[in-house]
C-alpha cells in the first residue's frame, strides 16, 4: 500500500495510505475522448484542474511547464485539465501562455464529471497521482512546484517508482 504525501510547514511527510483514483475520460476540446487516466499507469502523474479566469492557476501553470522541463526525462506527466465553461477562453489562454510548445498535456473537464468524481470544488486543485493509479497528494490553491516542500514530494515520488 502506498503512501499520502502531506506538505508541512515547508517539509513532506508521509500519512495515511494512498487513495485509489477514479478512472476519468480526458477530452479534447471538440468532446472527444483522446485518453482515459488510467493509460498513465506506470508513471507519475501531476493532475491540475484549472480555469482562464483564475488568477493563481494563471500564476501556477509556467511553473508547471518548467517543472514537466525539469522532469522530462522522468516517468512523470502533468496534465491540465480545464474547468472553463467557455472552451475558447481556455484555448485562449493556452496560446498566451505557449503550453502547446511544452510537453504539458491539455483536456477539458466537459460538463465537470471528472470534478464532480473527484470532489474538485476549488481552482486550482492539484492530484499526485502514483504509478499505480492511487492519489498520493491533494492540493486546493496555488502550490510553488519549483520549490520545497512541493519539490521534494516529487523527488520523493519519482524514487519510489
Amino acid at each position: 500500500m502506498g503512501s499520502f504525501f502531506v506538505l508541512r510547514d515547508n517539509f513532506v511527510e508521509e500519512s495515511a495510505p494512498s487513495l485509489i483514483v477514479p478512472d476519468i475520460g480526458l477530452y479534447s476540446y471538440r468532446g472527444v475522448i483522446e485518453k482515459n487516466l488510467s493509460e498513465f499507469q506506470g508513471k507519475l502523474v501531476l493532475v491540475s484542474f484549472w480555469a482562464s479566469w483564475c488568477g493563481p492557476c494563471k500564476k501556477e501553470i509556467p511553473e508547471l511547464i518548467q517543472l514537466k522541463e525539469k522532469y522530462k526525462e522522468a516517468p512523470f506527466e502533468v496534465i491540465l485539465l480545464n474547468a472553463d465553461e467557455v472552451k475558447e477562453d481556455a484555448l485562449a489562454f493556452l496560446e498566451e501562455m505557449k503550453v502547446g510548445d511544452s510537453q504539458l498535456l491539455s483536456y477539458f473537464d466537459l460538463d465537470f464529471q471528472a470534478a464532480e468524481s473527484l470532489k474538485i470544488e476549488v481552482l486550482p486543485t492539484s492530484l499526485l497521482i502514483d504509478k499505480t493509479g492511487k492519489q498520493i497528494f491533494y492540493s486546493t490553491g496555488y502550490v510553488n512546484w519549483l520549490e520545497e516542500p512541493a519539490s521534494d514530494m516529487i523527488e520523493m515520488a519519482l524514487n519510489k517508482q
